[in-house]
């Protein structure tokens, strides 16, 4: 006998759906990962990275939801993580270890996410 299930219905700032999408933010991540974005697709690509799709500034709790806020908590520290990079100063950035050499594989790898 199948079993009878019910649809899920999921919060709209559930975490596990896919973030705003839009037809200049497509084109700024684009351009971001093959080199070309200019200044302002940069910035958006990356504004939309912390805010959006990491939900950094959200407010992680998710009432009613088992297992959504851990979700949201994931998300959150991917972003607050690139934050934490970018505010660093130069002297902190200096005391970082640097990565080793790259490899032609390695830069040909990115073109395909």
């Amino acid at each position: 006998m199948p079993v009878k299930t019910s649809p899920v219905i999921l919060p709209a700032n559930s975490p596990v759906l896919p973030p705003r999408r839009f037809q200049e933010t497509a084109w700024a991540l684009k351009g971001l990962n093959g080199g070309e974005a200019d200044k302002g697709q940069q910035t958006m690509a990356l504004a939309w990275i912390i805010r959006e799709l990491c939900g950094t500034y959200d407010m992680p709790y998710r009432p009613g939801a088992p297992g959504d806020s851990d979700f949201a908590m994931g998300k959150m520290h991917v972003g607050q993580q690139i934050v934490a990079l970018i505010n660093m100063s130069p002297e902190q950035i200096a005391r970082l270890p640097r990565m080793g050499a790259t490899t032609q594989e390695d830069d040909d790898s990115m073109k395909d996410m």
